[in-house]
């Protein structure tokens, strides 16, 4: 009988000590400093991993003291629902695992039930270690930890095979290999209030196609910066809510900077998806993997560098697609303003309805689709809708009216035009009373998903003060189960609850009345290091906040509505925020932080050497696609000295080599200079790539056939198998887009794919992008 954290005596009777041990654990710690022949108390600590792994039970708390601590931890025992067993650090993030300096994991969970991790730092050394492993696990939570400096081709987290698992207020970050965390074959999967960004690829990966159900992430920020956000294959039930996208990269390891949203029953709402550089989401359906009953509203697409979001639909694949109550603006600043792209298609397949889609200026072609760039009133005039149906209604052209949209501030001003202006989501079938409820369209409610500590939404019918709460949804039915009676007549609005004569447009309600949701304001938004930054906490709705949270992205957490906080190093910070409002419920925010110092615009923008001592351009630069293509980075073992080596491995292969710079303002940073090498008779050209559609200009070749259109200058990429240099002003493209400012891109491939024979090759040793000299 262990009951370490009560005083027991023994005059207690056999009945109350059973009772004890069926609530509480025994308290082990672990310290550098210990030895695993100690009882294992805070004065006389354990050592090893193994030691607390071997040796904790059901109800036990094993606490890891600061230090670092080699090895695996690897539990051999569950806990239960009424006992888990608890890995924690103390202090928080003080206790970090550095692996066994191999490949191998730092924390494995296999065929456990029933266990938490919380606080742990788990950064390996060397960095080819990973991070965790869950195999055929349920009920685990992973809470607070910080994971970061891995390297590999394998993810360094990875959920498999798993059910009910939670990670929630963790960092991730820095994984210099493909993906990061790989969820896969899993059900109820909660992930909420992270911090994930920099990997090659994809941060966060579903993945087999269509092997993931009921998975929620809720009030997490995704900043790539490395690549593109996240990808959901064929996910089956998804909710995903109240986060923030941002800072995808168009990089040397993804095929595009978009995220993947490819779901069945997935519903998309409250995100604020904005400044992506470069493409942010985009739909399509692919092999094993259909878009199929997905519900996007009341999100926000702002200030990214292509249009707001792409869908791609196919009749076989693509069923019953709603963009509704959403917000498409400022984006594509540098191309053509465009805010959405479609594929075509019909209504059945994809619909907008009281959107909000507008550029710098009203009535600007902005809305791509069928092949073409409409007017938002085009879209929904008789000839298009004789055509295409009713794809396009109730959208509209106008300044959203955002409170400071120089600081994304997205929430609404008092005389904002799209306050009220929303629609409602559905409607009911027929009037009736009770707590079972037909409605038109089931799909843009949430029932919990059964995830433990999870509700349903909470709706209104008819009248915003008539309430009550989704326990299930049937979406063959199109019925909501009630946690309460209601009464309702045919037609009545059906909707999460507003303000007002009807819902806003946009991820905030405004008034007291309204759905509950929190916002982070931050001011000012891009700050040096050191520099103060107040962050507050704004609820919106019918939420009284009792406390709140904060955790702020570089390490330290926080409390208050309102504080103050200084960054001391140039990041960019993802801040997230719980408030606990006065009937203890739960509401999850998140906010995005710049902290650099001034651009020094007399140093290059991009500066790639592929030497020992060239961290960035295993991700700045894309050889791998188009496919298939060969490439490897050959590095001087004595004097570091390294090279891009770009070869076809057969006939008909592709020979790329891509670079996407963020900011690449021609008037600043106007020189190209690149040293390279070219095998004989290699057909390759350098082309100059605008935000623009498919607009790219050559301005060098080798023996390749480039028609005059598509010619710049004429500069000769040399194929004689020797090192040369090549130098030009990128500000010649205005010979043909003279109000050009911006480029998107510079490429070096093959011209054309079918003059490519096996061997031939080329390499690259140095490319600058930089000022004048």
């Amino acid at each position: 009988m262990r009951c370490a954290k009560m005083t027991v005596v023994a005059s207690v009777t056999a009945m109350m000590v059973l009772a004890c041990g069926a609530a509480w654990g025994a308290d082990y710690f672990l310290a550098p400093t210990g030895a695993d022949a100690n009882p294992g108390t805070r004065a006389a600590p354990w050592l090893t991993l193994a030691k607390a792994g071997a040796t904790a039970q059901a109800g036990d708390t094993v606490t890891l003291l600061a230090g670092e601590y080699p090895g695996t931890l690897v539990p051999a025992n569950s806990g239960t629902v009424e006992q888990p067993i608890v890995f924690r650090a103390e202090p928080r993030r003080s206790a970090r695992l550095i692996g066994n300096g191999d490949i191998s994991y730092s924390i494995l969970l296999h065929n456990l039930s029933h266990i938490r991790i919380e606080g742990l730092y788990i950064g390996p050394q060397p960095k080819q270690g990973r991070w965790a492993q869950l195999l055929n696990c349920s009920h685990v939570i992973i809470d607070d930890c910080r994971m970061e400096g891995s390297q590999g081709w394998r993810e360094p987290i990875s959920f498999s095979h798993s059910t009910d698992i939670q990670m929630r207020n963790c960092l991730m970050h820095r994984h210099v290999g493909i993906n990061m965390l790989q969820i896969g074959h899993c059900t109820r999967v909660l992930i909420e209030g992270n911090a994930i960004s920099r990997v090659g690829h994809s941060p966060v990966y579903l993945s087999p196609r269509g092997s993931n159900r009921n998975i929620v992430m809720r009030g997490n920020v995704f900043h790539a910066a490395w690549g593109r956000n996240f990808e959901h294959f064929g996910t089956q039930e998804t909710l995903f809510e109240h986060n923030i996208i941002t800072h995808a990269f168009n990089s040397g390891r993804s095929g595009s900077a978009n995220a993947k949203f490819a779901t069945t029953r997935g519903i998309f709402r409250f995100n604020r998806v904005f400044r992506n550089p470069h493409g942010a989401i985009h739909l399509y359906p692919s092999t094993n993997m259909e878009l199929d009953t997905i519900r996007l509203y009341n999100n926000v697409f702002d200030d990214n560098g292509h249009y707001g979001i792409a869908v791609s639909p196919t009749a076989d694949q693509t069923r019953d697609l709603i963009f509704a109550n959403n917000i498409f603006s400022r984006n594509d600043p540098h191309g053509t303003h465009r805010q959405i792209r479609l594929g075509g298609g019909t209504a059945e397949l994809v619909r907008l309805m009281n959107n909000v889609l507008t550029a710098t200026t009203p009535g600007l072609p902005i809305v791509v689709d069928h092949g073409g760039s409409h007017t938002v009133t085009d879209v929904q005039a008789e000839p298009f809708l004789a055509a295409h149906g009713p794809r396009y209604v109730g959208n509209v052209d106008v300044d959203p009216g955002y409170t400071n949209p120089t600081i994304y501030d997205h929430s609404l001003r008092a005389d904002s035009p799209l306050r009220d202006a929303g629609m409602f989501l559905t409607r009911t079938v027929g009037a009736g009373q009770g707590t079972l409820l037909a409605v038109e369209d089931a799909a843009p409610f949430y029932d919990g998903y059964g995830i433990q500590g999870e509700r349903g939404d909470l709706i209104a019918v008819g009248t915003a003060d008539r309430r009550a709460r989704v326990v299930k949804v049937d979406h063959q039915a199109n019925t909501l189960l009630l946690d309460r009676d209601l009464n309702w007549q045919t037609g009545d609005a059906v909707s999460l609850p507003w303000s007002g004569e009807a819902p806003d447009i946009g991820v905030y309600e405004h008034g007291t009345a309204g759905r509950a949701a929190v916002q982070v304001s931050v001011e000012p938004f891009a700050v040096r290091p050191g520099q103060e930054v107040t962050l507050r906490a704004v609820v919106h709705g019918d939420a009284q906040p009792r406390e709140v949270r904060w955790w702020l992205g570089d390490g330290n957490v926080a409390t208050g509505a309102r504080i103050t906080h200084r960054y001391a190093e140039a990041y960019d910070y993802a801040v997230r925020v719980l408030v606990i409002d006065a009937a203890g419920q739960a509401h999850r925010a998140a906010g995005y932080v710049w902290v650099a110092e001034p651009v020094d615009r007399s140093k290059p923008l991009v500066h790639s050497t592929w030497n020992a001592d060239d961290q960035d351009a295993w991700w700045l630069w894309k050889s791998y696609r188009p496919m298939p293509a060969t490439f490897r980075d050959i590095v001087d073992s004595e004097t570091g000295h390294g090279y891009r080596h770009v070869v076809a491995a057969e006939d008909n292969a592709r020979l790329p080599a891509q670079i996407h710079p963020v900011g690449w303002d021609i008037d600043v940073y106007p020189r190209v200079f690149i040293r390279y090498r070219v095998s004989q008779g290699t057909p390759i050209v350098l082309v100059l790539r605008t935000f623009s559609e498919k607009r790219a200009v050559v301005a060098a070749s080798a023996t390749a056939e480039v028609e005059e259109g598509r010619r710049i200058a004429d500069f000769v990429l040399h194929d004689d198998g020797e090192w040369q240099e090549l130098e030009f002003d990128a500000r010649m493209i205005r010979k043909i887009e003279p109000e050009l400012q911006v480029l998107e891109g510079l490429h070096i491939i093959d011209w054309p794919q079918s003059a490519v024979k096996k061997d031939h090759s080329f390499d690259l040793d140095e490319v600058i992008i930089g000022p004048q000299q």
